[in-house]
């Protein structure tokens, strides 16, 4: 059931989604995601915004550094989650960004941008060349600039 409290065999308690198999079930079945502590569930992802500031290649690292990447969004239902964390007048750093080559905007996983989720931020000369989310919105930085950001991971499977 989504919102269930998964007990993993190390007796921490972690918050995540399961479904009707039962958690001590083979690791190969289960559909029972957690995220580590301070992270976020939801459908099939992990987040953590951070309260920190840092550049946009400093939040990349921190987040690799995390297992993780910046947050890539890949549909409405997701855009709509994100829109809590950035509600806050906050500007976050996704994993959007100007590819040095094509001069167009893509996704740190090399995805290009789904045109039906938000209209790409213009391309500009004046180093406007990576994507931030602010009240749901996506827009463009300098990439210089100093914001928080929002990293992604798979969750774990019990």
């Amino acid at each position: 059931m989504a919102g269930e409290i998964c007990e993993p065999q190390n007796h921490f308690k972690l918050f995540g989604e399961c479904n009707d198999l039962s958690v001590s079930s083979s690791p190969v079945n289960s559909t029972c995601q957690i995220c580590l502590p301070h992270w976020y569930l939801h459908l099939d992802k992990c987040y953590w915004p951070s309260k920190a500031l840092k550049t946009w290649n400093e939040s990349q690292s921190d987040c690799s550094e995390k297992g993780a990447q910046l947050v890539v969004i890949q549909n409405k239902e997701e855009m709509e989650f994100l829109k809590k964390f950035t509600e806050d007048a906050q500007i976050y750093w996704t994993g959007l960004s100007v590819s040095s080559s094509a001069k167009k905007w893509v996704w740190i996983t090399g995805h290009k941008v789904d045109q039906n989720l938000f209209q790409e931020p213009p391309i500009s000369d004046g180093g406007y060349n990576c994507g931030a989310i602010k009240s749901g919105k996506i827009m463009s930085d300098i990439c210089t600039a100093v914001l928080k950001w929002i990293c992604q991971q798979d969750p774990i499977l019990l």
